[in-house]
């Protein structure tokens, strides 16, 4: 759950919360009004909901977009795609290179600008061991899936850069598809397509879903959209350095 990403402008209120327990369970009543019951799984989980629950009270009407959220040669890009498609390996290639990252989860959209929700990066031992650094996971924490797979919380300002985070625009969106054992290769694609991405990866909940669909399709129309085949991870960096160059 710790985070420590310097985030600018941001005024940080400290709020308790007291976890008990009963019957061998983990219990707590949150700010939120829940009253979560389990094992320390549940109350991650919990926990994450009630961080997402205050991110709305004060952004209700930006839509949020699932997706890895880069400082690359001073542009903001995000990185959009379906689970497996390799954009946590991706995210940690361009941070061993230097670059920098925002956020990996969830970049909030308001009208011309954008701001990240801050949390660790969340990485499976898979993409460690392709990069060949277990290094990494000295000290980090970890929780484990429902059948048992690792799943470790690496704060990006382990890789020797300041982790931070600072609203303002969105310099390019890229959708990446896997081409695993191959090249990776890019175009640039239609607003309209990039639009029909940002909504397959956008969350509404309850909230004015056309409000929020017309600030996404604003996005889509006024930033560059390019789709990323991702193969070798040296060039698909390639790729990125020269959209933010664009």
């Amino acid at each position: 759950m710790e985070t420590s990403a310097e985030i600018a402008g941001a005024q940080l209120e400290p709020v308790d919360v007291e976890i008990g327990l009963s019957d061998g369970f983990l219990t707590a009543s949150l700010p939120n009004g829940a009253k979560p019951a389990g094992t320390s799984r549940h109350m991650v989980d919990a926990l994450h909901e009630l961080v997402l629950w205050d991110h709305l009270r004060t952004h209700g009407d930006w839509p949020i977009v699932h997706g890895a959220t880069f400082i690359i040669g001073g542009k903001r890009l995000l990185i959009i795609g379906d689970k497996g498609q390799g954009k946590s390996t991706l995210a940690l290639h361009l941070l061993l290179r230097g670059h920098r990252i925002e956020g990996d989860e969830h970049l909030s959209v308001g009208d011309g600008t954008v701001v990240v929700r801050p949390r660790t990066l969340r990485i499976k031992p898979g993409s460690l061991a392709l990069l060949n650094v277990p290094e990494l996971l000295h000290g980090t924490p970890r929780i484990e899936t429902w059948d048992g797979i690792p799943i470790y919380a690496l704060d990006p300002s382990r890789f020797g850069k300041p982790w931070r985070i600072e609203e303002g625009p969105l310099d390019a969106c890229v959708v990446i598809e896997a081409n695993h054992g191959g090249r990776s290769v890019s175009r640039p694609i239609t607003a309209d397509t990039c639009f029909r991405a940002l909504m397959a990866h956008g969350h509404f909940g309850t909230r004015n879903f056309v409000q929020l669909t017309v600030r996404l399709r604003r996005l889509a129309t006024q930033t560059a959209a390019y789709s990323l085949r991702l193969g070798d991870l040296a060039n698909a960096e390639w790729h990125l350095k020269n959209i933010a160059a664009a």
